[in-house]
């Protein structure tokens, strides 16, 4: 993600949630003041984990079409650099490999019977390597497949002498694609995009619903629906946020009530 990019982001990102948080205060539903006030307060928690998990199911989908637009390409714009950059390593490999199995049988080392197993396993392995480099980010299948890959390396190895040190070169290269692709450095374009679809989701759902923390805990609202517009933005952020926030405010009412301050009120 460039500068650029990122601002051009922010700006058209910003003004789209500003939108939102005006037509949730305009036009948002009656807040749930007929609820009691344990029970909006779950609903408002479980919206909250729920955007969670709506965001994580797109987050899996776009993981597997390979990032294909941006921000989101990024990460595979470095896959397809390193899955590069594993061939160049792999290249030297598979030629010393199949030049080792070839002078095995003509040695009289291998039979005519273990050489097509030989060869098999060669066709395997490179058949492991091209599916590992097919993997999506984040998928965990990449260690198994990883290591199923290295082992075949390390049996090579043993057997012949002559690749031990492309063969060392090979399992570091395809241990370190695979860990790459299992924990994808940090997207700054995937964090955004979190953060602003958690925000629009939670403005449409508070408002359609009224979901109001204010009025469910100090059994007061704001003009112009801005209770609404905080839950709905708070319930964007996350679980973690949500019931933070949550804690605070109920602490907050506690502390009114011992010190006999009046709970804060809106036309």
């Amino acid at each position: 993600m460039t500068k650029q990019q990122t601002q051009q982001f922010l700006i058209v990102a910003t003004i789209v949630l500003v939108v939102g948080i005006v037509l949730t205060a305009l036009f948002s539903s009656t807040s749930t003041s007929g609820l009691r006030d344990a029970a909006a307060l779950t609903i408002i928690a479980a919206v909250s984990v729920g955007i969670e998990r709506v965001l994580e199911g797109f987050w899996t989908y776009i993981g597997l079409t390979r990032n294909s637009w941006w921000p989101l390409n990024v990460i595979s714009q470095d896959i397809t650099s390193m899955a590069s950059d594993l061939d160049t390593v792999l290249t030297p490999f598979y030629q010393q490999l199949r030049q080792a199995v070839q002078d095995a049988s003509s040695a009289g080392e291998l039979t005519e019977e273990q050489l097509p197993a030989e060869k098999k396993k060669i066709d395997d392995f490179q058949a492991s390597i091209d599916q590992l480099k097919t993997m999506a980010p984040g998928s965990q299948l990449a260690l198994s497949v990883a290591s199923a890959a290295t082992q075949l390396v390390s049996q090579f190895q043993q057997k012949y002498k002559t690749l031990d040190t492309v063969a060392t070169f090979a399992n570091q290269a395809i241990s370190g694609f695979a860990n790459f692709i299992v924990t994808p450095p940090d997207n700054l374009g995937r964090r955004f995009i979190s953060l602003f679809v958690g925000m629009y989701l939670g403005l449409v759902v508070a408002g359609v619903l009224g979901l109001d923390l204010l009025q469910s805990i100090f059994t007061t609202s704001l003009a112009f629906h801005l209770g609404i517009v905080l839950t709905g933005l708070v319930m964007g952020l996350g679980s973690s946020p949500t019931h933070e926030v949550i804690q605070v405010l109920q602490n907050w009412k506690s502390n009114l009530k011992t010190s006999g301050t009046a709970t804060p009120s809106g036309s």
